[in-house]
């Protein structure tokens, strides 16, 4: 019996018109997209091998040891998986040769977008009359009747209704990633369509949530019109409301000053603080050797000189007073950069606080969830920002002990070298970033597919529950 109520219910979906023109508006959808991304992808990597040739030219020819740090920035090549998951910019650091602010106005749609608002309403817009349409018509009576539990009417319904979105999912990808094959400039490898088959396993995880939420919102109210309405309202909360308000939830909970106050409070601590204590400082210095102060002002211009040069003992003592004097000036330096390191400390953790918070409240919701889990399985998240930050750290390490050992090496061959005269470093070790494999991406967003997992279960659990409660 459970095999025929899930071959009905699939056939139910994949009959309706509604599967038909969903599966060709989200076909094309993904076919715009990808046209588009991909062309923002050679973009990016001709910009990126153009900043690579145009640095190792400059490297060559003018390398010098007042002018490397600014010389040698290491580049990170574009993720081949922001075709899908755009996630953060890529040149989030960088000015490339082809800025167009209305990309920041109208951001570019992804395959997230179309699984985060396309599929989840999909979802909700196929299930949202799953008992209480049959509940109307009588049809869910009639079912019942037979010798079939509500367990199992809840099982068919939901695999049913999920394989058939699963069909036009699948369908859609698929011509998807052909478009992107049959273009020889990227090449999708083992660990690439590994980490895809991982984001659309979250796809079908995500899009599931949804399915439930309308499933029960049917099973709640009773009436298709209503239960959409509520599913609506439902989705709109996970999807809308909560990501975008949990940043002002934290700034409440976890306030930070703002930076312009920050920055105002450095200043003054800088400026007019520090200038008052080296006054007062080197006020003391002064009162101490008054009486040498007063013998060489009393005694000016050549006088001065000749003062000084005539009595040693005095001229050690001005050479100390001079050291004491720029001491105190040291000193004052000292203790403001030490409130001012203490002031940006302070507001940095602050803001790593608030940043905290904000991803905690914001992972109420399985749409913040899933953006995380499938920004980091596409090597686009904040997790591959900080693997790249590591990775290029250690590369710079070693250049740096390269450089050192070859400055060293020439310092003894060329007594008249300094700072500014060219070194050969042509042989220098190269950067090549290689993204993170499958095993550290899944590892980073383990969190996220335990939650999406639970979100899972937990609405599963209260269809039954709300299901076994429904009268008919």
């Amino acid at each position: 019996m459970f095999k025929e109520l899930l071959i009905r219910e699939l056939a139910d979906k994949i009959t309706d018109k509604r599967f038909l023109w969903c599966t060709i508006l989200c076909m094309l959808t993904l076919l715009i997209t990808e046209s588009v991304l991909l062309n923002d992808y050679k973009t990016e990597r001709n910009d990126y091998n153009l900043r690579l040739l145009t640095q190792k030219e400059f490297i060559d020819k003018y390398a010098h040891e007042n002018r490397l740090g600014e010389m040698i920035e290491v580049q990170r090549p574009p993720a081949k998986l922001r075709l899908f998951a755009t996630g953060i910019s890529s040149d989030v650091e960088v000015n490339t040769f082809n800025n167009n602010s209305y990309n920041v106005l109208f951001p570019p749609i992804d395959f997230v977008f179309i699984i985060t608002v396309i599929y989840s309403l999909i979802a909700i817009l196929f299930s949202h009359n799953s008992f209480s349409g049959e509940s109307e018509n009588g049809t869910l009576r009639l079912i019942l009747s037979n010798p079939v539990s509500r367990a199992k009417l809840t099982i068919a319904k939901y695999f049913g209704g999920m394989l058939s979105i699963l069909i036009s999912l699948i369908i859609s990808l698929v011509i998807g990633v052909i478009y992107i094959l049959m273009d020889n400039s990227i090449s999708l490898k083992g660990n690439d369509l590994m980490a895809l088959g991982f984001i659309i396993l979250l796809s079908v995880f995500y899009i599931s949530i949804f399915y439930l939420v309308g499933m029960i919102c049917s099973a709640l109210t009773g009436s298709s019109s209503s239960s959409v309405l509520l599913g609506l309202f439902i989705w709109a909360v996970f999807t809308l409301t909560i990501p975008n308000l949990s940043p002002w939830v934290a700034s409440q909970l976890s306030g930070v000053p703002s930076i312009n106050k920050v920055e105002k409070e450095l200043k003054r601590i800088g400026g007019i603080e520090r200038d008052d204590l080296g006054r007062k400082l080197s006020k003391e210095v002064n009162e101490k050797h008054s009486t040498l102060i007063n013998i060489i002002n009393n005694a000016g211009g050549e006088k001065q000189l000749k003062t000084l040069e005539n009595n040693m003992g005095l001229k050690n003592e001005y050479s100390a007073y001079q050291k004491e004097y720029a001491n105190a000036w040291d000193q004052a330096n000292a203790i403001q950069n030490g409130e001012k390191e203490k002031i940006s400390q302070d507001f940095l953790n602050k803001v790593d606080r608030q940043i905290a918070v904000t991803k905690a409240i914001s992972c109420i919701s399985p749409f913040a969830d899933y953006s995380y889990a499938v920004t980091d399985m596409a090597g686009s998240g904040i997790h591959a920002e900080t693997y790249f930050k590591e990775t290029k750290k250690n590369f710079e390490v070693s250049l740096q002990q390269f450089v050192e050992a070859r400055i060293t090496m020439i310092k003894k061959s060329d007594i008249m070298y300094d700072v500014n005269k060219y070194i050969d470093i042509k042989d220098r070790p190269e950067f090549s970033f290689k993204e993170e494999n499958v095993t550290g991406r899944f590892s980073a967003a383990l969190s996220y597919w335990i939650v999406l997992l639970l979100f899972n279960a937990f609405l599963y659990m209260t269809l039954v529950k709300q299901f076994n409660n429904m009268k008919v």
